[in-house]
């Protein structure tokens, strides 16, 4: 090849193996040449001719066009740290996930998707844009596969993702993040730059914790283990938005937490959230009768039946008494009871009979007599057959005491009638 247009040029150009330096003539014989001194001349000849010719220039965005460059072996691949050549060098073709000016944990982040490092010679994108980025590592994600072994910098980035530090996969998702184009989406999907719920980082290819979220919700949540994304910036949770990763309800993540743990902290935070209703049927409330919990319909109130100084089924308030203040009203809705039933009734009486505690016998005969349900308690067979109401007492309770009198003609008197 010759350059100029000279005389002399005019009359070596007439031999037929001698022919013009042009952009064709440089893609046909340099698609037979190597090593790195030819990648150097080639990209010194190719920005003098590009500031000439505008056609030299390679498509930008990078594969957007076929090139007749795209064969030559002039692409000289940097290590993640950006020193020197790795003695990588690779067709042009390769330039679709070829990136330069990256930063030391950008690049970290980068070289582990897949994506080429090249240096400031290669014409190519720079790495602060983040529509480039998100092209190079959605390409670099699409032909890991197809890649022969050798043209790979690094192993993919699923199996890889241990030996990369968490900010250079977070520096990576950022810029996807911003990115405009639709390659961000396939970017995205292979990512494994996303916050876990608890700890790590991973693919999004789980729903995400709800981003309404109160932080006390979030404090009373904690040594739960939730399979869940926990991102809060908002334009990752965009990017996932345009993956089409879910949200999870507050409903979805009460119901999970109570399958692990039923601390009463997060049963009243619970309530405070209008979340109550997730706790109908489940055994949640620690009562005075000892270790076993109860479901709310079980229970009565902390505060009351206060004449009485053990009931079994009564809610026990923990340590934190405040825990639970001003939690009625929401405690009455689930079915937590104001007053005793007839199981509770049926508590005392058989405690009373089974101690001879003519006192305790009183005490419920006397709450018989102002129960709002004293008409059907007293009409119980169960509590009838219970010897504990006193052979003689006052007469507080009509209701009590006419059907103490009218059972006890089958029985012997003694301390307590039935």
């Amino acid at each position: 090849p010759v350059h100029g247009g000279s005389g002399l040029v005019d009359v070596l150009l007439q031999h037929p193996q001698v022919r013009r330096l042009d952009m064709q003539a440089v893609a046909e014989l340099g698609v037979h040449s190597k090593g790195e001194a030819w990648a150097e001349a080639f990209w010194r000849w190719y920005w003098v001719q590009a500031a000439r010719v505008p056609a030299v220039r390679l498509p930008e965005p990078p594969g957007s066009a076929e090139h007749c460059f795209d064969n030559l072996q002039v692409l000289r691949v940097q290590d993640a740290k950006g020193y020197g050549a790795t003695g990588l060098t690779l067709t042009l073709a390769e330039r679709r996930r070829a990136l330069r000016h990256a930063g030391p944990i950008l690049a970290e982040g980068l070289a582990a998707c897949g994506v080429l490092l090249v240096g400031d010679e290669v014409d190519c994108p720079k790495a602060d844009s983040a529509d480039a980025v998100a092209r190079a590592v959605a390409w670099a994600a699409h032909a890991s596969q197809e890649r022969a072994p050798a043209a790979r910098l690094v192993p993919s980035s699923v199996s890889d993702a241990a030996c990369v530090s968490d900010a250079a996969w977070r520096a990576v998702l950022e810029q996807i993040s911003r990115a405009q184009v639709p390659e961000a989406v396939d970017a995205g999907r292979c990512l494994p730059a996303f916050r876990r719920w608890g700890s790590g980082l991973g693919l999004p290819d789980k729903k995400l914790f709800p981003l309404g979220a109160s932080s006390s919700m979030r404090a009373a949540l904690g040594g739960v283990r939730l399979d869940a994304l926990d991102e809060d910036d908002g334009i990752v949770v965009e990017l996932l938005r345009r993956l089409g990763v879910e949200e999870l309800s507050l409903e979805e993540v009460a119901r999970e937490a109570l399958q692990q743990t039923k601390r009463i902290e997060l049963v009243a935070q619970l309530l405070r959230e209008n979340l109550g209703h997730v706790l109908r049927g489940v055994q949640v409330f620690p009562v005075e009768g000892g270790e076993a919990l109860l479901a709310p319909e079980e229970c009565v109130l902390w505060d009351a039946e206060r004449d009485f100084p053990v009931m079994s089924r009564r809610i026990r308030l923990p340590a934190d008494e405040a825990c639970l203040s001003g939690l009625q009203s929401k405690l009455r809705e689930l079915g937590v009871r104001d007053a005793m039933d007839l199981q509770d009734a049926l508590e005392i009486a058989r405690r009373a009979e089974a101690e001879e505690n003519i006192k305790l016998g009183l005490q419920l005969l006397k709450r018989m007599g102002n129960h709002p349900q004293a008409k059907e308690l007293c009409s119980s067979d169960e509590l009838r057959s219970v010897r504990w109401l006193p052979a003689r007492g006052p007469p507080t309770a009509a209701g009590a005491t006419g059907a103490a009198e009218g059972n006890s003609r089958n029985k012997p008197m003694g301390p307590f009638l039935v």
